[in-house]
């Protein structure tokens, strides 16, 4: 059986490049002010995947909720979705905090955001 191109390009890309997608939704004017720009990361380095999980071959995916202020600075992380393994979760974390990210805008006004953001763990 032939392996299709597009699974050995994921099965050899190892730890994929997370991707962020963020629940902010815009909102009419009498509830919240519209969102005018969504926070953005400026700077998400890949996480590295642990020694011991790569020998275990332990893989998954972690969901996690980013809390921002006002200056984009993170203010909490919370595990959403867990990979099952405490490593790969903390590994996560651990690289989450090195993000740096712009602040969502309301009415050009910087405001506190939330993002998730799924790290993904893929043995090649």
């Amino acid at each position: 059986m032939a392996w299709p191109v597009s699974m050995i390009k994921r099965l050899l890309n190892g730890c994929n490049k997370p991707q962020i997608t963020s629940n902010l939704n815009q909102t009419n004017a009498t509830s919240k002010p519209l969102i005018t720009k969504k926070a953005t990361a400026t700077y998400q380095p890949h996480p590295k995947y642990p020694y011991l999980a790569k020998k275990r071959r332990w893989q998954g995916q972690v969901l996690l909720l980013i809390s921002l202020d006002e200056q984009g600075n993170i203010i909490n992380i919370k595990i959403e979705q867990s990979s099952g393994f405490t490593l790969l979760d903390k590994t996560a974390i651990k690289t989450i905090r090195q993000w740096q990210f712009e602040p969502a805008y309301a009415q050009n006004k910087a405001i506190r955001s939330q993002l998730r953001v799924p790290i993904k763990y893929q043995l090649r």
